[in-house]
């Protein structure tokens, strides 16, 4: 478990908003915006491996709409403010669910890996809650996004909206950006994510990892051995990811396996936005 998951979460102060029509049936948050929270929700995947969410209730509002979030980086201190903690005292109830392998979840963490089955057997879980209403959004920047969108064509009719920044629906298309292969974001993002459950790997990877990567893109290695230069260990995600793609064609494009991947989800719907980035953050 992270650090800072051991944080409480912090409160809310809004400013009352001024000559803003306010949305029927919200109540109008003065000063603290009072909420409850359920933290460590148990929730058992198909193969039995239990996953915990946090649950944050805006109080005075009846049949509040949820917002689901999944998250590899933490549910707590500073990590629940970019989790959607904001949203609470709008009226919506949040809940906020640690990745397998991550923050006191159960299994090993597959980066992009177990979205989907772990996404969807999780909206499952959510439709069964005597606290749903019938009605969910996603949200989330980054890898978040990408949580949401595994499950987007699959969730069912009650996923009635997307909020998604600084993303993708496939991270081939970010590894490979104009079709050529994205070395150093890609690495070092491995690097990140490999580390982060470390102790203190979350704060002190990000100063660490990019020069790492760095120092091993330099070296001269072949391609398939330089998380072991950067990491001192092979990287699962980094050599999934090598093996999926495939050598180079003539053009210089990598070839795509034929196989499909658990890290490219189905197409989504189109009526849910986004935007890409060179990889998950």
């Amino acid at each position: 478990m992270a650090p800072w998951d051991r944080l409480p979460v912090p409160p809310i102060r809004l400013p009352r908003p001024k000559g803003l029509p306010w949305p029927a049936g919200l109540p109008r948050p003065r000063g603290l915006a009072p909420y409850t929270v359920e933290r460590d929700l148990p929730v058992t995947m198909p193969d039995g491996v239990v996953l915990l969410a946090d649950r944050y209730v805006p109080a005075g509002v009846e049949r509040p709409p949820t917002i689901l979030v999944r998250t590899p980086y933490g549910r707590r201190g500073p990590a629940a403010l970019a989790n959607g903690l904001l949203f609470v005292p709008f009226g919506f109830q949040l809940v906020v669910q640690s990745a397998r392998g991550t923050s006191g979840s159960g299994g090993e963490f597959d980066p992009l890996g177990s979205e989907r089955a772990d996404g969807l057997a999780t909206v499952e879980w959510l439709k069964r809650q005597p606290w749903f209403h019938g009605s969910f959004a996603t949200f989330g920047p980054s890898y978040l996004g990408y949580a949401a969108w595994a499950i987007a064509a699959e969730a069912g009719p009650e996923l009635k909206a997307m909020s998604l920044q600084i993303t993708a629906s496939t991270f081939r298309d970010a590894a490979y950006v104009g079709g050529s292969f994205a070395l150093e974001s890609t690495l070092t993002w491995t690097d990140l994510t490999h580390r982060q459950q470390r102790r203190l790997g979350m704060l002190t990877a990000p100063l660490t990892s990019r020069r790492r990567v760095q120092r091993a893109a330099r070296s001269g290695r072949p391609l398939a051995e330089l998380d072991v230069v950067a990491g001192g260990e092979p990287m699962r995600f980094y050599q999934d990811l090598l093996a999926a793609t495939g050598p180079p064609t003539a053009t210089g494009t990598p070839a795509t396996s034929a196989a499909p991947s658990a890290r490219s989800p189905r197409p989504p719907p189109s009526s849910a936005a986004g935007t890409t980035s060179s990889c998950p953050g």
